[in-house]
């Protein structure tokens, strides 16, 4: 419900009390109802947790856990779901590999022309399926981590000789259409001054925090061997900082710990997987937005990765481009006002 709509059947008696209690979680009225006239306003931070008793406590601490873990399934299931076209691709490479490790044997049985062509495609089917069912039930039996570790490693044996990369530039694609929509119904935990989850969630960009609550955010600076980094443009038609130079981040969502987040939003937003990556935490900030309604903590990420600009696969609808720069060019960036977050995370580019 929005404010504008509130109060709309109190016209004729506009001294009458109106009360409106939300009980949704996430919520489903604006919390800007409660600053009209003659409105009492609650919602299920308003209920007095003094009030509950210990076994409700109890209860709703059980219940919190049982979300979180149904969250965190959930978004395992998410990156099982977008590993199909790889395992299939995968399947296609190693259907090539089996036909080109048997064409001496086709020559020495004595196959020409279409009799050649048809073995060829009968063992490139055949090895098809049996690699997709494979990988396909071990995808429903075996524990997402091993099914991904087990695509990576497939990856790496097939890719060189295939069209794998090809798959991968697909992927990002449709990643970033299934991110267009989870954005839409996301949810961030909140955290307390200690940086520990509170066992609440608020929605992305409900900038109506209280004081001492917080959400987490992530940065991830990929810096190549040589020294160079990846940072990106953001395009003209962003509200905020249009057209600045940026490195990858964004939220953690609800069930999310900070790696996973930063691994997360470099794929999305590079096409560059870190998830392989030693550790690469550096340090962490907070910033205090009350006027805003906005407090966040910022964990800061370096990777060191070898990549070329072939590698890069940016979303399109949020980057306008990107560059390899060295540490002088950030500067120079930075001083020219035009690099997001640079005073915070400068030491991220020593």
């Amino acid at each position: 419900l929005q404010k504008c709509f509130a109060g709309s059947d109190n016209e004729n008696n506009p001294a009458r009390k109106q009360i409106y209690l939300d009980l949704a979680v996430p919520r489903d009225m604006e919390t800007s109802i409660a600053e009209m006239e003659n409105v009492e306003y609650y919602d299920m931070d308003s209920l007095p947790i003094q009030a509950q008793s210990q076994e409700m406590r109890n209860q709703y601490r059980k219940a919190e856990g049982i979300l979180a873990e149904e969250m965190h399934k959930f978004m395992l299931w998410q990156e099982c779901r977008d590993l199909v076209p790889r395992i299939q691709q995968i399947g296609m490479a190693a259907a090539e590999e089996l036909v080109w490790r048997m064409e001496k044997p086709f020559g020495e049985l004595c196959l020409f022309g279409t009799e050649k062509g048809k073995l060829q495609q009968q063992l490139k089917d055949t090895a098809a399926k049996v690699v997709d069912k494979l990988l396909f039930e071990m995808r429903d039996q075996a524990e997402p981590e091993t099914l991904q570790k087990t695509v990576e490693i497939m990856e790496q044996v097939y890719g060189k000789r295939t069209g794998i990369q090809k798959c991968k530039k697909q992927e990002h694609r449709m990643r970033n259409i299934d991110r267009k929509g989870r954005m839409a119904m996301e949810l961030w935990d909140i955290y307390d001054r200690n940086k520990q989850r509170t066992g609440r969630t608020m929605k992305r960009n409900d900038w109506t925090m209280k004081e001492g609550d917080y959400h987490l955010t992530v940065l991830g600076v990929l810096m190549r061997p040589d020294g160079k980094f990846l940072i990106t443009k953001r395009v003209e038609t962003k509200a905020w900082a249009p057209g600045w130079w940026e490195v990858s981040g964004g939220a953690a969502m609800a069930g999310e710990d900070s790696r996973e987040a930063v691994n997360r939003e470099v794929f999305e937003e590079t096409g560059i997987d870190v998830s392989g990556c030693e550790d690469g935490y550096l340090f962490t900030y907070r910033r205090d937005n009350p006027d805003e309604g906005d407090n966040y903590f910022v964990d800061v990420y370096r990777f060191v990765v070898d990549f070329k600009e072939e590698d890069v696969h940016l979303q399109e609808e949020e980057t306008a481009g990107f560059m390899i720069a060295d540490r002088g060019k950030i500067e120079e960036l930075a001083e020219q006002g035009i690099f997001l977050h640079y005073d915070s995370m400068k030491q991220a580019f020593q």
